[in-house]
């Protein structure tokens, strides 16, 4: 059936979509932007002293990040009334603790 073809392929476009959008939306908030400078300097000056270990800290991190975003996200299309709330960042971290150990 192409309708559900059509639909199937639409629902990974849109998982992404919004995923780049919370990506861009910390990324070029302005109140967060100096939050996100000054992680990154801390990032860089560590990978500076011990390269090794910090490179996979910074994945696991990278990591921890990713999967908090994809579980808000998911938390924001099942339940829209928790999107941007306490409890949508907790959940985020949650899933993104979860992403890290598994």
């Amino acid at each position: 059936r192409p309708e559900e073809l059509a639909e199937a392929e639409a629902i990974p476009k849109g998982i992404l979509k919004h995923v780049k959008s919370q990506v861009e939306e910390v990324l070029r908030g302005g109140s967060r932007q100096s939050v996100v400078a000054g992680i990154a300097f801390a990032v860089g000056a560590v990978l500076l002293y011990d390269g090794e270990m910090s490179f996979r800290a910074a994945i696991i991190f990278a990591i921890f990040i990713f999967a908090g975003v994809i579980g808000e996200s998911d938390l924001a299309q099942v339940w829209p009334e928790a999107n941007g709330t306490a409890l949508g960042r907790i959940v985020g971290l949650e899933a993104g603790g979860l992403g890290v150990t598994l």
